[in-house]
């Protein structure tokens, strides 16, 4: 959607992804020693493709205490114009209109 008003603006939008450590699965082993240094690589790996791309802005959709700030880290490095916008909540329990409760265990 967001690519589609870019476009229609005459502009040209590249959408690209990043990795994201779910603390709740990384809890409770050697996991859990990834979630901090994972940081740097998801704002690393931001700036890498603005830069190899050389994006003149940045629109970044987000809703996860992980990649927000890090993407709030690549954007001021990068200076150069970013949008945020929030993914929103995450609608939990159901699948096709039914309700679903999955546990991992």
């Amino acid at each position: 959607m967001v690519a589609q008003e870019i476009a229609i603006a005459a502009g040209v939008a590249k959408e690209f992804n990043t990795i994201a450590v779910d603390d709740g699965i990384a809890m409770g082993h050697d996991g859990m020693l990834y979630s901090l240094p994972s940081r740097e690589i998801i704002a690393a790996s931001v700036e890498d493709m603005v830069n190899a791309h050389c994006a003149d802005a940045l629109v970044c959709i987000s809703n996860c205490d992980k990649v927000t700030p890090d993407m709030l880290m690549a954007s001021l490095r990068l200076n150069i114009p970013t949008i945020f916008v929030s993914g929103g909540p995450i609608e939990a329990g159901r699948l096709n209109g039914k309700i679903k409760i999955l546990l991992l265990t």
